[in-house]
């Protein structure tokens, strides 16, 4: 079947050659004006400063694209304002928001905490007994409800 692309093994008819040696002078001419030229960008390209939320955070552009890496030169804008203001962040350390919001970005809602210290706070073990206990059983519950609907959805096909 021809699907529109090449089958394993069959070499391109162009491939090796020069431009001027599988198209015309005039196929050339009409190429020339949308073709890539070395130094040109995507229109898409967001300047050094662009801002964008990214699962909840503020990001800043802070450098030109790697090849690569998707987001390697965006930052957290609130590390940035910590960074700013005190210093770099130690290894092993986050910086968080006092009241939660990862969009209020300013130096008094942001303190830093180890992830030692995070892990904890954020730990099931500091809650009373009462309540580990019903986290566990809406645990268990909704594995079994997540189970039961994918039978289902299993059963229908």
């Amino acid at each position: 079947p021809n699907t529109g692309r090449f089958q394993k093994g069959i070499v391109p008819y162009s491939k090796g050659k020069k431009r001027a040696e599988y198209m015309s002078a005039e196929a050339i001419e009409k190429c020339v004006n949308t073709q890539f030229k070395k130094g040109n960008k995507p229109h898409s390209t967001l300047p050094v400063g662009t801002e964008m939320v990214i699962s909840g955070y503020v990001y800043v552009k802070v450098a030109e694209e790697a090849k690569a890496k998707k987001y390697v030169n965006w930052k957290p804008k609130h590390r940035l304002l910590w960074e700013s203001v005190n210093g770099p962040i130690p290894e092993g350390c986050n910086i968080q928001f006092k009241d939660g919001n990862p969009k209020n970005i300013v130096i008094d809602n942001l303190y830093m905490i180890s992830r030692e210290e995070q892990m904890k706070a954020n730990s099931i073990v500091n809650l009373p007994d009462d309540a580990r206990e019903l986290l566990k059983a809406i645990a268990r519950l909704t594995r079994e409800i997540n189970k039961r609907e994918k039978y289902e959805q299993e059963s229908k096909c």
